[in-house]
């Protein structure tokens, strides 16, 4: 349950006594994970998230796997993780198709979708076979709509910080992200970056007050008319050490719907981490005429449809030149 006072997301002090138990918490879930493991239990990961003094939300998933990052002194790298809606077939096919296929090669990588309810059955049912085939889906517990957005990522996160705690980084990433993943570890390997969010960095964002704008965001959500800083939504990258943090602090900051602001901005301030910008992140422009060439500096760009991602990746691969003058729309 989120507190209802919004100035929660301004304090920048030193983690209360509470929260650090909430964080010991999570070590206690960690240990008690190889016992379940080793009898044999399979239970969902709601039900060991309540057994700790953690004030944990009780989402429901069917993918529930102990070992989904491997043992815990097999160190992974780099995981993406990949908001999608449940009809979204042919956007996961196109990602393990082109910058997705990366995990097959290297073990030190992750690859999980994570999907809210759908109401149609033939959706779900489609759902269940590709669960079976891949074994890379997070079934959430979660009705998909643009306003539980924020739910999702929050029980997102929740997830990793419960099977993930050996990741070094995390990569939130939208299923229409076109993703130079060479270029990502690269800066990653050699930056290092620690208590960071690392994305495109915005400031100085106004609240829309506008009743009829779909941001609309009322004064009882949030008081002031600028937000904090955050890193834009379409992809971020997570440093490991603060995943555990930052979902705890979705327990002790109000939350309001839009999921950037909310974790990137709001709950980011509150456990005094990072906002980093990077140039290679684009926010919101995408290339006119989609050419896998211009991502050569680029580490990420959207909104692109399932073909052109697949076509952009063989062309960043097959280091074709673009001819077509750089536009944006």
């Amino acid at each position: 349950m989120h507190t209802n006072n919004w100035t929660h997301s301004f304090r920048a002090n030193k983690m209360t006594m509470t929260e650090r138990v909430q964080l010991k918490s999570l070590t206690f879930v960690q240990s008690i994970k190889t016992l379940f493991f080793i009898t044999g239990i399979i239970s969902s990961v709601y039900v060991l998230l309540n057994i700790s003094n953690a004030k944990f939300d009780n989402y429901n998933y069917d993918f529930s796997s102990l070992l989904a990052c491997g043992k815990k002194e097999h160190s992974v790298f780099l995981l993406m993780a990949v908001p999608s809606k449940a009809g979204n077939f042919r956007e996961r096919m196109a990602i393990r198709n082109s910058w997705g296929s990366v995990v097959k090669q290297d073990a030190s990588i992750r690859l999980f979708f994570f999907v809210g309810k759908e109401a149609d059955q033939k959706i779900n049912d489609t759902l269940t076979m590709e669960k079976e085939t891949y074994m890379d889906i997070v079934e959430l517990d979660i009705r998909e709509t643009y306003k539980n957005l924020v739910k999702k990522i929050t029980a997102l996160l929740q997830w990793l910080t419960v099977h993930c705690t050996n990741t070094k980084y995390i990569l939130k990433v939208d299923d229409d992200v076109f993703l130079n993943f060479n270029l990502l570890i690269n800066y990653l390997r050699n930056s290092k970056p620690v208590n960071s969010i690392i994305g495109c960095k915005l400031t100085n964002a106004p609240v829309v007050r506008d009743k009829l704008s779909k941001y609309y965001i009322s004064n009882e959500e949030y008081n002031p008319d600028i937000f904090p800083v955050y890193v834009g939504g379409p992809a971020y990258v997570i440093s490991g050490d603060i995943l555990g943090k930052l979902y705890l602090a979705t327990n002790n900051v109000s939350s309001i719907f839009l999921e950037d602001v909310y974790i990137n901005g709001m709950c980011r301030e509150y456990i005094n981490a990072l906002a980093v910008g990077h140039p290679s992140f684009s926010c919101v422009t995408r290339i006119k005429e989609p050419c896998g060439g211009y991502f050569r500096n680029l580490i990420t760009g959207h909104p692109y449809s399932a073909g052109e991602i697949e076509r952009m990746w063989m062309q960043l691969n097959d280091n074709i030149t673009c001819i077509s003058s750089k536009s944006y729309r």
